[in-house]
């Protein structure tokens, strides 16, 4: 596995599992999502494929590459886990609350909770929590997603009728 990172911090892996050069990995997943692209420009770690970390890796939310002298350490952060407190289906106008935990430690201090394509709500996490109250107006399906910068995003669902 090869994971590389931007030197300005941005993770670019892990994609490649297998035995792959450094060029190929530069050539065929960083240039096509950024062009321009010098390879001077990020950090790589190869983590061998029977490592134990690789699961870990390729489950995480996301990952940081820190520099830590001459070697690359890996930060990995799970996912959040977010629900609603609203019986499925529930109905037209009920108050609902859709709520965020994030993984204990976490760096986050902000849950963004957003409705299709519409308003991002922003709200603070308190005791790794974080939670935002809806009340639909139309019976339907509502997908909101629920997102932090270090724990990636999920879907709740919730069914009005």
């Amino acid at each position: 596995m090869i994971i590389a990172a931007s030197k300005s911090g941005t993770c670019v892996g892990p994609i490649c599992s297998g035995i792959v050069s450094f060029d190929w990995y530069f050539n065929n997943n960083i240039l096509v999502n950024h062009p321009g692209a010098v390879p001077d420009d990020y950090y790589y770690l190869a983590i061998d494929d029977n490592d134990p970390r690789v699961f870990s890796v390729w489950n995480a939310a996301t990952i940081e590459m820190i520099q830590n002298g001459a070697n690359l350490d890996l930060r990995l952060y799970d996912y959040l886990i977010a629900s609603s407190s609203a019986p499925s289906p529930t109905a037209v106008n009920a108050a609902v609350m859709v709520m965020a935990t994030l993984p204990a430690n976490s760096p986050d201090t902000e849950v963004t909770f957003k409705l299709g394509g519409g308003v991002a709500y922003v709200e603070p996490v308190a005791n790794g929590q974080a939670s935002h109250s809806y009340a639909f107006a139309a019976p339907g399906t509502y997908r909101i997603i629920v997102s932090s910068t270090h724990h990636g995003s999920v879907i709740v669902e919730v069914v009005v009728q």
